[in-house]
This record gives C-alpha cells, sequence and structure tokens, in this order.
C-alpha cells in the first residue's frame, strides 16, 4: 500500500471549509424555513405541504403574516459545532401553536374581564426536521469539502 503524504495546503484548506460550516449551514437552514413563508407552506421530503387557508376568505394577505414578528423572531446559534434555529423574542409564546396547531380553551384578558374563549387553530408548519432540508445540507457539506481539494 503506497504511503500518501498529504499537502499541508490541502489540509488548512479543509480545516478552514470546516471551521466556516456549522455557520453556513445554521444560515442555510433559517434561509430554508423562511422559504416556508415565500411558497405558503412546509417542504417535506416529499413536496411542499400547503398551509390550511384562513376560514376568513376577505382577508388576503399572506398567512402566518400579522406584523411579521414570528418571521423576523427565527434566529440561528452556532456553538461551536452544534446549530439550533430557533423562535426568539415574544413570538415564541404562539410559535408552537402555530407550527404544531392547538385546539383547546384559552385565557384572555379583556379591559374589565378575563374569559375563556376556545381555540381552534390549525398546523401551519414552518420550522422542523425534515429530509428536504436534509439532502440540501448534505449537499452543502459535500460542495464545501470539494470546493476545499481542488
Amino acid at each position: 500500500m503506497p504511503i500518501i503524504n498529504p499537502d499541508p495546503i490541502e489540509i488548512r484548506r479543509i480545516e478552514a471549509a470546516i471551521r466556516r460550516l456549522p455557520t453556513e449551514i445554521g444560515n442555510h437552514a433559517r434561509n430554508f424555513f423562511l422559504a416556508g413563508w415565500q411558497k405558503q407552506g412546509w417542504q417535506s421530503g416529499t413536496g411542499l405541504i400547503p398551509w390550511q387557508p384562513r376560514k376568513d376568505t376577505k382577508n388576503d394577505r399572506p398567512l402566518l403574516v400579522f406584523t411579521g414578528n414570528l418571521r423576523r423572531s427565527l434566529t440561528k446559534e452556532v456553538n461551536g459545532p452544534y446549530i439550533a434555529v430557533k423562535v426568539t423574542g415574544q413570538a415564541a409564546r404562539y410559535a408552537d401553536a402555530q407550527n404544531f396547531g392547538f385546539k383547546g380553551p384559552v385565557t384572555v384578558q379583556g379591559k374589565n374581564k378575563v374569559f375563556t374563549r376556545m381555540m381552534d387553530i390549525p398546523q401551519r408548519q414552518f420550522i422542523g426536521q425534515t429530509k428536504a432540508l436534509d439532502r440540501e445540507i448534505q449537499a452543502l457539506v459535500d460542495r464545501r469539502l470539494l470546493d476545499a481539494l481542488k
């Protein structure tokens, strides 16, 4: 078996590419989730799953957008090799109800009294694990490592 003597410059390029990967992957994942607002649906491993339309047919603004807080609250967090894209700030209070759906009572504070209201929010997933994103991340990693070897 021949002895391979690796090129030190090539090794440095590969190490640099590996150091940059977590940030690039985090940015790519965040952009993938944000694209759901443009597509008005969730990109699963098998294709686009459109979000359920509103009951109010007169309201023609995009789904999950009133102030834009939920969309703007998607942030990436990179801690060494660990990457997280999550909802932060005040939007985190209602992000789960939108992402997973919610059916049940909610306590509402009125001007002069507190009352309970029944809510039925359909699932409109905008963040989470998906095979489509996994494939895109794998392609990104492969591209970056191959570029480092050129």
